[in-house]
Protein backbone atom coordinates (compact mmCIF):
# COMPACT_ATOMS: atom_id res chain seq x y z
CA UNK A 1 0.00 0.00 0.00
CA UNK A 2 1.50 3.34 -1.03
CA UNK A 3 1.47 5.78 1.87
CA UNK A 4 2.98 8.87 0.27
CA UNK A 5 0.41 10.80 -1.71
CA UNK A 6 -0.12 14.11 -3.43
CA UNK A 7 -3.86 13.45 -3.77
CA UNK A 8 -6.29 13.30 -0.86
CA UNK A 9 -9.48 11.66 -2.08
CA UNK A 10 -12.29 9.62 -0.45
CA UNK A 11 -10.84 9.94 3.04
CA UNK A 12 -14.18 11.10 4.48
CA UNK A 13 -16.67 9.78 1.90
CA UNK A 14 -18.17 7.29 4.33
CA UNK A 15 -19.08 10.16 6.66
CA UNK A 16 -20.86 12.33 4.08
CA UNK A 17 -24.34 11.56 5.42
CA UNK A 18 -23.23 12.55 8.93
CA UNK A 19 -21.64 15.75 7.64
CA UNK A 20 -24.81 16.72 5.78
CA UNK A 21 -26.77 16.48 9.03
CA UNK A 22 -24.86 19.47 10.48
CA UNK A 23 -25.32 23.14 9.52
CA UNK A 24 -23.54 23.80 6.25
CA UNK A 25 -23.74 25.67 2.97
CA UNK A 26 -23.56 23.98 -0.44
CA UNK A 27 -21.14 26.00 -2.56
CA UNK A 28 -20.28 25.71 -6.24
CA UNK A 29 -16.95 26.83 -7.70
CA UNK A 30 -15.98 27.15 -11.35
CA UNK A 31 -12.63 25.87 -12.60
CA UNK A 32 -9.70 28.20 -11.81
CA UNK A 33 -11.61 30.07 -9.08
CA UNK A 34 -10.59 30.11 -5.44
CA UNK A 35 -12.32 28.55 -2.45
CA UNK A 36 -12.33 31.18 0.26
CA UNK A 37 -10.79 34.63 0.05
CA UNK A 38 -7.10 34.70 -0.95
CA UNK A 39 -5.09 36.66 1.57
CA UNK A 40 -7.60 36.22 4.37
CA UNK A 41 -7.58 34.09 7.51
CA UNK A 42 -9.13 30.67 6.94
CA UNK A 43 -12.69 30.67 8.24
CA UNK A 44 -14.32 27.69 6.49
CA UNK A 45 -13.83 23.95 6.26
CA UNK A 46 -14.67 22.48 2.85
CA UNK A 47 -15.84 18.91 2.29
CA UNK A 48 -15.52 18.23 -1.44
CA UNK A 49 -18.61 16.54 -2.88
CA UNK A 50 -17.23 16.49 -6.43
CA UNK A 51 -14.34 17.90 -8.42
CA UNK A 52 -10.65 18.47 -7.72
CA UNK A 53 -8.88 21.34 -5.92
CA UNK A 54 -5.25 22.38 -5.74
CA UNK A 55 -3.62 23.76 -2.59
CA UNK A 56 -0.58 26.01 -2.83
CA UNK A 57 1.29 28.57 -0.75
CA UNK A 58 2.40 31.91 -2.18
CA UNK A 59 5.83 33.19 -1.21
CA UNK A 60 6.50 36.89 -0.63
CA UNK A 61 8.29 36.88 -4.00
CA UNK A 62 4.99 36.11 -5.71
CA UNK A 63 5.96 32.58 -6.68
CA UNK A 64 3.70 29.79 -5.49
CA UNK A 65 4.50 26.27 -4.34
CA UNK A 66 1.87 23.61 -5.06
CA UNK A 67 1.71 21.10 -2.22
CA UNK A 68 -1.13 18.69 -2.97
CA UNK A 69 -4.62 18.14 -4.35
CA UNK A 70 -7.92 17.48 -2.57
CA UNK A 71 -10.76 15.77 -4.42
CA UNK A 72 -14.09 14.05 -3.85
CA UNK A 73 -14.47 12.90 -0.26
CA UNK A 74 -11.58 15.05 0.95
CA UNK A 75 -11.65 17.88 3.47
CA UNK A 76 -9.48 20.98 3.38
CA UNK A 77 -8.60 22.80 5.51
CA UNK A 78 -9.02 20.53 8.51
CA UNK A 79 -9.32 23.10 11.28
CA UNK A 80 -11.62 23.22 14.27
CA UNK A 81 -10.52 26.31 16.19
CA UNK A 82 -9.85 29.99 15.54
CA UNK A 83 -6.26 30.48 14.45
CA UNK A 84 -4.53 33.39 12.78
CA UNK A 85 -1.15 32.36 11.49
CA UNK A 86 0.70 34.51 8.98
CA UNK A 87 1.06 31.52 6.66
CA UNK A 88 -2.71 31.13 6.44
CA UNK A 89 -2.87 34.35 4.44
CA UNK A 90 -0.66 32.74 1.80
CA UNK A 91 -2.59 29.47 1.39
CA UNK A 92 -4.65 29.20 -1.79
CA UNK A 93 -7.17 26.48 -2.62
CA UNK A 94 -8.12 26.62 -6.30
CA UNK A 95 -10.73 24.60 -8.17
CA UNK A 96 -9.14 22.58 -10.98
CA UNK A 97 -12.55 21.59 -12.35
CA UNK A 98 -16.16 22.35 -11.51
CA UNK A 99 -16.28 21.80 -7.74
CA UNK A 100 -19.18 21.31 -5.32
CA UNK A 101 -18.52 21.53 -1.58
CA UNK A 102 -20.23 21.46 1.77
CA UNK A 103 -18.75 24.36 3.74
CA UNK A 104 -18.74 24.42 7.53
CA UNK A 105 -17.72 27.03 10.06
CA UNK A 106 -14.77 26.04 12.24
CA UNK A 107 -17.14 25.98 15.22
CA UNK A 108 -19.47 23.49 13.56
CA UNK A 109 -16.60 21.30 12.41
CA UNK A 110 -15.21 21.25 15.94
CA UNK A 111 -18.64 20.08 17.11
CA UNK A 112 -18.62 17.32 14.50
CA UNK A 113 -15.25 16.09 15.71
CA UNK A 114 -16.29 16.19 19.36
CA UNK A 115 -19.51 14.25 18.71
CA UNK A 116 -18.06 11.71 16.25
CA UNK A 117 -14.78 10.18 17.45
CA UNK A 118 -14.51 8.12 14.25
CA UNK A 119 -14.34 11.34 12.23
CA UNK A 120 -11.82 12.82 14.67
CA UNK A 121 -9.68 9.69 14.26
CA UNK A 122 -9.83 10.01 10.49
CA UNK A 123 -8.73 13.64 10.85
CA UNK A 124 -5.69 12.45 12.80
CA UNK A 125 -4.96 9.82 10.14
CA UNK A 126 -5.26 12.52 7.49
CA UNK A 127 -2.68 14.67 9.24
CA UNK A 128 -0.38 11.66 9.44
CA UNK A 129 -0.63 11.26 5.64
CA UNK A 130 -0.22 15.00 5.12
CA UNK A 131 2.85 15.09 7.41
CA UNK A 132 4.24 12.07 5.57
CA UNK A 133 3.96 14.00 2.30
CA UNK A 134 5.71 17.06 3.73
CA UNK A 135 8.57 14.91 5.07
CA UNK A 136 8.70 12.98 1.79
CA UNK A 137 8.99 16.24 -0.18
CA UNK A 138 11.69 17.58 2.12
CA UNK A 139 13.71 14.37 1.84
CA UNK A 140 13.37 13.89 -1.91
CA UNK A 141 14.12 17.57 -2.62
CA UNK A 142 17.38 17.21 -0.73
CA UNK A 143 18.52 13.79 -1.91
CA UNK A 144 16.63 12.72 -5.06
CA UNK A 145 17.16 13.82 -8.65
CA UNK A 146 14.57 15.87 -10.55
CA UNK A 147 13.90 12.78 -12.67
CA UNK A 148 13.03 10.70 -9.61
CA UNK A 149 10.81 13.45 -8.19
CA UNK A 150 8.94 13.81 -11.48
CA UNK A 151 8.45 10.05 -11.74
CA UNK A 152 7.20 9.96 -8.14
CA UNK A 153 4.55 12.56 -8.98
CA UNK A 154 3.43 10.97 -12.26
CA UNK A 155 3.18 7.51 -10.74
CA UNK A 156 1.30 8.80 -7.70
CA UNK A 157 -1.10 10.66 -10.01
CA UNK A 158 -2.02 7.45 -11.83
CA UNK A 159 -2.34 5.57 -8.54
CA UNK A 160 -4.88 7.95 -7.02
CA UNK A 161 -6.51 9.33 -10.20
CA UNK A 162 -6.52 6.33 -12.55
CA UNK A 163 -7.94 6.71 -16.04
CA UNK A 164 -8.01 4.48 -19.10
CA UNK A 165 -5.80 6.76 -21.18
CA UNK A 166 -3.24 7.15 -18.36
CA UNK A 167 -3.45 10.89 -18.92
CA UNK A 168 -1.82 13.24 -16.39
CA UNK A 169 -3.66 16.56 -16.44
CA UNK A 170 -0.82 18.70 -15.11
CA UNK A 171 1.09 21.40 -16.96
CA UNK A 172 4.88 21.47 -16.90
CA UNK A 173 4.88 24.58 -14.73
CA UNK A 174 2.66 22.80 -12.19
CA UNK A 175 4.90 19.73 -12.17
CA UNK A 176 7.89 22.01 -11.59
CA UNK A 177 6.10 23.75 -8.70
CA UNK A 178 5.11 20.48 -7.04
CA UNK A 179 8.52 18.79 -7.24
CA UNK A 180 10.46 21.96 -6.44
CA UNK A 181 12.49 22.21 -9.64
CA UNK A 182 12.94 24.69 -12.47
CA UNK A 183 10.72 24.45 -15.53
CA UNK A 184 13.83 23.91 -17.67
CA UNK A 185 14.88 20.91 -15.56
CA UNK A 186 11.38 19.41 -15.72
CA UNK A 187 11.16 19.96 -19.49
CA UNK A 188 14.53 18.20 -19.92
CA UNK A 189 13.39 15.31 -17.72
CA UNK A 190 10.13 14.85 -19.63
CA UNK A 191 12.05 14.94 -22.92
CA UNK A 192 14.24 12.09 -21.66
CA UNK A 193 11.19 10.09 -20.56
CA UNK A 194 9.65 10.62 -24.01
CA UNK A 195 12.80 9.37 -25.73
CA UNK A 196 12.67 6.24 -23.56
CA UNK A 197 9.02 5.63 -24.45
CA UNK A 198 7.85 6.06 -20.85
CA UNK A 199 5.66 9.09 -21.55
CA UNK A 200 4.15 10.74 -24.61
CA UNK A 201 2.71 14.18 -25.23
CA UNK A 202 -0.06 15.32 -27.54
CA UNK A 203 -1.79 18.71 -27.72
CA UNK A 204 -0.51 19.77 -24.35
CA UNK A 205 -1.46 16.48 -22.68
CA UNK A 206 0.92 14.09 -20.95
CA UNK A 207 0.34 10.33 -21.19
CA UNK A 208 2.14 7.54 -19.38
CA UNK A 209 2.93 4.83 -21.91
CA UNK A 210 4.91 2.44 -19.70
CA UNK A 211 3.75 2.50 -16.07
CA UNK A 212 6.12 -0.31 -15.03
CA UNK A 213 9.18 1.57 -16.30
CA UNK A 214 7.88 4.73 -14.67
CA UNK A 215 7.55 2.94 -11.32
CA UNK A 216 11.09 1.61 -11.66
CA UNK A 217 12.35 5.18 -11.66
CA UNK A 218 10.48 6.22 -8.51
CA UNK A 219 12.06 6.37 -5.07
CA UNK A 220 11.68 3.44 -2.70
CA UNK A 221 9.00 5.29 -0.71
CA UNK A 222 6.66 5.01 -3.70
CA UNK A 223 7.04 1.28 -4.29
Amino acid sequence: MMLTRYFFIDEFSEFEEVLRSYPHIVEHFHSQTYLGDPGSTIKKVYYIVSGLTQVSVVHDSGEDKIFAFWGQGGIFPLICSEQDFYLEHSILQKAMSEVVTLSFSTEVFRQIMMEHPEIACECIDHYCRWSNLLLFNATTSAYETVRTRVCNLLYTYLYYLPNKKRCVNLEQKDIASIVGASRVSVARCLAELREEGIVATSRGKLYVMDADSLKAHTSEYCK
